[in-house]
């Protein structure tokens, strides 16, 4: 067996939000277009699809698991591989609580979300997340397949969303969340598009995620 995993997080399809809102679980998301079927092929061909050594997750919200589907059919287009796809409650986007389905400008007048809009880090909007939280929640989540992979697996490729990429990319770097949040705009820094893919890697025994420059461009977010 193989010392070290890898984990390809796989951002989900764009999504159509015209009304600029907080999304959570239930948005409508592009799945057919070319340019998106293009990215389809492009993963099929670049992501690891041995069923023996790899394991395929999807958080369970529609548009990380049409993603997936996607790919994973683009790849039978390609030849003939049976790709089995669990759901891992684990990679859901961060949960934004009350400020869910509410407009961008509305938030900043919600009670419930003035303590997050000041400190993104330390505090969670009401019945949601900080950014502390969710970077423990995915690290946590990249610890548990790390120790419990099968035997002989040596990927992971996980669809899932924006911020928890983000989140796993600064635990990989060793940083905070909400710095790498502000920094974002940086060249330095992964843009996180949608079908976009990082890979990191971690050994088994001692635990340690690195992020060695593994970063396949997706589609950058568009106006709507």
């Amino acid at each position: 067996m193989s010392s070290i995993i890898r984990a390809h997080l796989i951002r989900h399809v764009p999504v159509i939000n015209p009304g600029q809102i907080w999304y959570g679980k239930d948005i409508a998301f592009d799945t057919t277009s070319p340019r998106v079927q293009s990215y389809f092929n492009q993963l099929a061909q670049a992501l690891p699809h041995d069923p023996e050594k790899s394991l395929w997750l999807s958080s369970p919200y529609p548009r990380a698991i049409a993603t997936a589907e996607g790919v994973i059919s683009a790849i039978k287009h390609q030849e003939n591989c049976a790709l089995a796809l669990h759901q891992d409650e684990g990679f859901i986007e961060q949960q934004y609580g009350v400020m869910e389905d509410m407009k961008h400008d509305e938030v900043k007048h919600c009670a419930g979300a003035a303590d997050y809009l000041s400190d993104m880090w330390n505090k969670p909007p009401q019945d949601g997340e900080s950014m502390q939280m969710l970077q423990n929640r995915v690290s946590a989540s990249l610890d548990r397949i790390r120790k419990t992979a099968p035997e002989g697996c040596e990927d992971a490729v996980i669809f899932t969303h924006g911020g928890v990429i983000m989140a796993a990319y600064a635990h990989a770097r060793g940083k905070r969340m909400i710095d790498v949040f502000k920094d974002k705009k940086s060249s330095l820094t992964p843009s996180f598009s949608y079908i976009s893919c990082l890979t990191i890697s971690a050994d088994r025994q001692s635990g340690q995620w690195t992020w060695n420059d593994q970063y396949l461009k997706g589609i950058s977010k568009q106006p709507s």
